[in-house]
């Protein structure tokens, strides 16, 4: 991340622009990297934004450190009740819920948040962090009045405030992530890069402006390497499974339908990705399952995301209670080949996970029943209601959809992004101008003393304790968010052999284990 902001700051200095820094400071409550306000990671991130900043060129008086008391205090505001009003949730005319919903949803991995039960406490620090955000971007937009604004991602609740008070100003803004190849980042104007609408906007004009035979071949090249396992824009998954191994119920005289599902957390918060066919995919599931119940000799496969295993979440858990003599359960890591099953199969169904336009591509029937980058590109089959599912279902020998009409997809995803000309990735780090930079920013310390007092309230501090696996023993004495806040959070806290946002919460996705066959 913080390599992409030096090249884009390093950039827009040469070209002559303006270039003004807006540092958290450590002020925000909550962020994504840092959910309970760990003054380390403040610390650690505010150092290494200064540094960076100075060496782009961006002189000290054009960064600006976010006002922390512009943050509302606790009971000053009326909570959510749900997930749905999370999502809606507006301050003073900004939508400050939403990029809340969004890291929440992620950290707990549980689209499920328990705004009436025990994430409440959480969900009102981070919706302080968020208003504090939106007064800050509000003030620092009306005084600079920038003619463009560069975020990372957009979508967290460190970012989306900004995000939603650019749109009510009508200032322009550019997201940007990696990129689809190694060393490149990608930028998204006006858009988030989880946009259906902007991404489609993008690979149509890539597409158009390079060669044929050249965009075809590095498609052609995507798609192979991406069953291979070979693949450098996306984790790979298939690791563990076996080549050409298939579920011992599978039965090829039977119809065969395989669903691929997709975790719920991943779109939840956006809103270009939500539809009106079912509630969420396991109701998806549930209405297919009991349409085709008395379907003579058909069969369904749910090859769960191995990015599911070993969730305890709603998902997970509402799945695992499906009852249904003709449906079969794929755990997300068992040895079966999702390619192999994909390939048997009649029909392939999806949510909007890549493997739906690949086994387009690999010439298998396949249908998105919701939303997917790759909607917009006739690659897949669309049906808009149930009953428009159940007819496809029905057709034997469902022809599939042109191969040729996969290439722009896969072209993108693996060709979209800029080479970075001023930063590289070295071994431990990364390097500027020939020159190394170092891991542990200079200013680290100094950073820490400030940030450790702002939040102790004294100037003594055992720096012992604070590498001590366990929670340190000046944190009850913090004039930020203290245990008690956390309410039920507490005790499991306080357990944990590591002191990390991440361990704190993987706790509190759901409970019972599910088991699923192998």
């Amino acid at each position: 991340m913080q390599k992409t902001e030096f090249e884009i700051m390093r950039s827009r200095v040469l070209l002559g622009d303006e270039v003004w820094v807006v540092r958290c400071g450590g002020g925000l409550l909550s962020c994504r990297y840092n959910l309970i306000h760990h003054p380390i990671d403040c610390a650690k991130c505010d150092a290494n934004c200064t540094d960076l900043a100075k060496l782009s060129g961006v002189p000290q008086d054009r960064m600006i450190t976010l006002d922390h008391g512009l943050t509302p205090p606790p009971g000053s505001f009326a909570l959510p009740q749900t997930t749905e009003e999370l999502l809606a949730y507006e301050f003073e005319g900004v939508n400050v819920g939403r990029g809340v919903a969004s890291t929440l949803v992620s950290m707990l991995r549980n689209h499920d948040v328990e705004l009436e039960g025990r994430h409440r406490q959480i969900v009102e620090i981070m919706l302080r962090a968020s208003i504090c955000l939106a007064r800050n971007a509000d003030k620092i937009l009306r005084d600079i009045a920038p003619q463009r604004v560069f975020l990372w991602n957009g979508r967290h609740v460190q970012c989306r405030s900004m995000i939603e008070v650019c749109n009510k100003m009508g200032i322009p803004f550019t997201t940007y992530e990696v990129g689809g190849k190694p060393d490149t980042y990608q930028v998204f104007e006006n858009g988030l890069p989880h946009s259906i609408q902007v991404r489609d906007r993008m690979a149509n004009a890539l597409w158009g402006n390079t060669e044929v035979e050249t965009r075809e071949a590095l498609a052609n090249n995507w798609f192979r390497a991406k069953r291979m396992g070979k693949n450098l824009d996306d984790k790979v998954y298939t690791g563990g499974q076996s080549s050409g191994a298939l579920p011992p119920e599978f039965d090829p005289q039977k119809r065969n339908l395989v669903i691929f599902n997709s975790s719920e957390d991943e779109m939840k918060s956006i809103a270009e990705w939500q539809t009106n066919l079912y509630a969420d995919q396991n109701d998806a599931i549930r209405q297919i399952a009991q349409a085709t119940l008395d379907w003579e000799d058909f069969s369904i496969f749910v090859r769960i995301h191995p990015n599911l295993t070993g969730l305890k979440n709603r998902q997970m858990r509402e799945l695992m209670s499906f009852d249904f003599p003709h449906l079969s359960l794929i755990a997300g890591d068992a040895p079966v080949d999702s390619y192999a099953i994909m390939e048997a199969a009649d029909v392939v169904l999806s949510f909007g996970s890549t493997i739906g336009i690949e086994a387009t591509y690999w010439g298998r029937p396949s249908i998105l029943y919701g939303r997917a980058f790759y909607q917009e590109h006739d690659a897949v089959y669309r049906p808009d209601s149930l009953k428009g599912l159940l007819v496809l279902l029905k057709t034997v020998d469902l022809p599939p959809k042109a191969k040729s009409a996969t290439l722009k997809y896969g072209f993108f995803v693996s060709q979209n992004g800029k080479p970075y000309q001023f930063i590289e990735s070295v071994s431990g780090g990364l390097a500027t101008a020939g020159k190394k930079l170092p891991t542990l920013r200079p200013m680290f310390l100094r950073k820490l003393v400030k940030f450790v007092r702002r939040h102790v309230g004294i100037y003594r501090t055992n720096f012992y304790s604070i590498f001590k696996s366990k929670a340190p023993s000046w944190y009850q004495y913090s004039q930020r968010p203290q245990l008690k806040d956390f309410s039920d959070f507490e005790q499991k806290y306080l357990e944990k052999k590591h002191w990390s946002s991440t361990n704190f919460l993987e706790d509190f996705s759901g409970d019972g284990a599910p088991r699923l066959k192998e």
